[in-house]
């Protein structure tokens, strides 16, 4: 990929931030014995005929429609319906197997291993659990109830998962044969993961680690069984609703009104309003923001938080902007998953809006000398990178966020952004410990406006280790390869 093209001279400013989010939140609090409470009680036992014995477990989702999941093993090879049954009762009730749709599809080691069933007829009344379609925050204690063979009543316990690959977790904890299809619970109550298998401990019917299937990698499954009936009042909201009306339907409460919708239908809703006509598809720019919280808050996944802004927005750099402003409130706030995953995703954004641009001019180059936009998405890049690599402590975040400062230096006119631009450099390069280049780089950034006192304060450290002067000139061509790195990583953002 060609690079470098007539490098010409600067001018610009710095990013504005974006102003602050709704002043209302939108997270679940924690809430352990409520989740505790709301595990047991939704909590199903599966039998494959109606005299027959436990076969595994699963859990509601939604009330209305008597929505199961399950795991496919614990239906595998059953055909047209199985039996549920709830803590301590003793009746069996019909459940239509919704997914697999057939006995046979259950065969194929390429599905995901979920089920989908759905009381029929009917059970008024029956309890249901929250649904998270963000990632499963590992390392993090989890509640999981599952009934063995034989038990009439959910046993509880507790287990941090760890990502195995991207769509399995392991979960080391004690479990039964016959807890699979058991949900596990984060402190705010949400289910973010079914359980799948697990590996005996010395023959015994007990299991030391399970594998748990995130919900997040079946939503979209999911919710093509869940029904549409509250889509249009909730777009509705969504377009029209006023501040008292959006907090009573979306804010998380203990007592939650007769208009509160949860998860399950606000993702339908969402993935429903993705599909609209765009002149149906029109929100000013403080409304859909304050969708994007909700969603965010709420934790429908950030993925499906960008779709939407993308829906709405002009272009991707307005949703990106959205979801940095997000992932700051969320860090200071101690969410670092949430924070990580927003700005994961917003570097998406600002990748996407840089290419299109690139594209739009009709240049294949991966930077644009004087312009303005594209730095801006490229600096934006670099500073989302350098708070992940101070998150997360790794290297390969560091080697990012300098080539996207270099990549924001190339395209800026002078000017603050490219000093900024230069300072960001300086700021990878001193966390990654290169310290020489730091020193060239803050001594760049100085020299062309930059005044931020941490500045002085890393450029003194490096320079009492590496000395005043250090051998070595950021030319065009330095530069231009570190921004060359950036290729396969924009080429793999632009495949997701």
């Amino acid at each position: 990929m060609v690079i470098l093209r007539g490098l010409g001279g600067f001018a610009g400013f710095m990013l504005v931030a974006l102003s602050t989010a709704s002043a209302h939140t939108y997270w679940f609090s924690d809430q352990d014995d409520r989740a505790a409470t709301a595990l047991l009680s939704a909590s199903v036992r599966i039998f494959e005929t109606e005299k027959g014995e436990q076969i595994g477990s699963g859990f509601v989702i939604d009330s209305a429609q008597g929505l199961i999941l399950s795991a496919l093993h614990v239906v595998n090879g059953i055909r047209g319906h199985a039996w549920v049954a709830f803590p301590d009762d003793e009746d069996r009730h019909k459940a239509k197997i919704l997914l697999p749709k057939s006995a046979d599809d259950g065969n194929s080691t390429s599905k995901p291993d979920l089920s989908i069933l759905q009381l029929d007829p009917p059970v008024m009344g029956v309890p249901a659990l929250e649904v998270q379609f963000e990632d499963i925050e590992e390392g993090v204690q989890h509640r999981i109830s599952g009934y063995g063979r034989r038990n009439p009543r959910p046993l509880q316990g507790k287990g941090q998962p760890s990502m195995t690959t991207d769509c399995i977790y392991s979960l080391r904890g004690t479990a039964l044969d016959g807890d699979s299809g058991s949900a596990i619970l984060t402190g705010q109550g949400l289910v973010d993961g079914i359980v799948t298998d697990g590996a005996e401990s010395q023959g015994t019917s007990f299991y030391s680690e399970m594998k748990v299937l995130p919900l997040a990698c079946v939503r979209d499954v999911i919710l093509e069984f869940v029904s549409n009936d509250r889509n249009n009042e909730i777009i509705e909201l969504i377009r029209k609703g006023n501040n008292t009306a959006l907090v009573n339907a979306f804010k998380p409460s203990p007592n939650a009104t007769a208009v509160w919708v949860n998860n399950l239908h606000l993702a339908k809703a969402i993935s429903h309003w993705l599909v609209l006509d765009k002149t149906q598809r029109k929100l000013d720019e403080a409304r859909y923001r304050t969708i994007m919280q909700i969603m965010g808050e709420r934790r429908l996944g950030w993925d499906l938080v960008s779709k939407f802004g993308l829906s709405v927005a002009a272009n991707a750099k307005e949703p990106g902007d959205i979801l940095r402003r997000l992932a700051d409130i969320a860090l200071e706030k101690g969410k670092k998953a949430d924070a990580a995953n927003a700005y994961g995703a917003a570097k998406q954004l600002y990748v996407q809006y840089a290419m299109e641009t690139l594209t739009q001019k009709g240049q294949d180059t991966v930077v644009a000398p004087n312009n303005f936009s594209i730095a801006q998405a490229y600096k934006a890049a670099a500073d989302i990178m350098l708070n992940l690599a101070k998150m997360s402590g790794t290297k390969d975040a560091l080697d990012q966020a300098a080539a996207f400062a270099s990549a924001a230096i190339l395209s800026a006119p002078s000017g603050k952004l490219r000093a900024s631009s230069w300072a960001t450099l300086g700021a990878a390069s001193y966390e990654n410990g290169n310290l020489d280049v730091a020193v060239s780089a803050y001594n760049t950034a100085l020299s062309q406006g930059a005044s931020q006192s941490w500045i002085y304060k890393d450029l003194s450290a490096a320079r009492a280790a590496v000395g005043p002067n250090p051998q070595l000139e950021l030319s065009v061509e330095y530069l231009g390869d570190r921004a060359n790195s950036l290729a396969g990583t924009i080429y793999e953002e632009r495949q997701r």
